[in-house]
This record gives structure tokens, sequence and C-alpha cells, in this order.
């Protein structure tokens, strides 16, 4: 007869290890994600796009110099493709957002 209980013993540390080797890649990823600061570059980038529009005033044209990828929804600012980022604004306004050029325009509400 073979020795069965090593063979069990083994089996188990071999998975043991795996499991901790996933939890260490995990945890490698996440804190990649936080040093390059993407989630927190989409949450500024939207902020401070719905912030200008809401100080906004008709006629004015506000030009986004920003690599990441922004659009506007009814009247929220999306940033980013991956787990995007949204945030509200409340402009009276006309808002046309062109986003091949990044450009926002505000115009008078027509009556």
């Amino acid at each position: 007869m073979k020795n069965k209980r090593g063979q069990e013993l083994l089996l188990k540390h071999i998975l043991y290890m795996i499991f901790i080797v996933f939890i260490l890649a995990a945890m490698i990823y996440f804190a990649s994600n936080i040093a390059k600061g993407e989630a927190i570059r989409k949450n500024v980038v939207a902020k401070r796009i719905a912030l200008l529009l809401d100080a906004a005033e008709p006629k004015t044209t506000i030009a986004i110099s920003n690599e990441t990828f922004v659009k506007k929804e009814e009247n929220k600012i999306i940033a980013g493709k991956e787990n995007p980022f949204s945030y509200s604004f409340f402009n009276p306004f006309i808002v046309n957002f062109v986003t091949k050029e990044k450009i926002i325009e505000i115009e008078k509400k027509e009556r």
C-alpha cells in the first residue's frame, strides 16, 4: 500500500499556495490601478466639467484638453469607457457637446 496520507497533505498545500498566489495577484492589480490614479482622474474630470457647466452662461464655449473619454447624456457628464463615472449638472440652458473635438457649447433656451 502507498502512503495516501502524504499525498492528501501535499495536495492541500499545493491548493493553499495557488490560493495565496491568486490573492497576491489580485492585490497587486488593485494597487497598480490605484497608483495610476485612473479611477480618481475620471471622478475629478466629470466633476470639474459638471461644475463648469453649472456656472456657465449662454454663448459660452468650453474646450476640454484631457485624454479621458467624456460624453454627455441628458443632464449627466460621463467620464471613462471602462467603469465610467457620471456626475450630474443642473444648467437651465441648452448644452451641446461635440465629442470628437471635445467642445461644449451653452446656448440660451428658446421659449
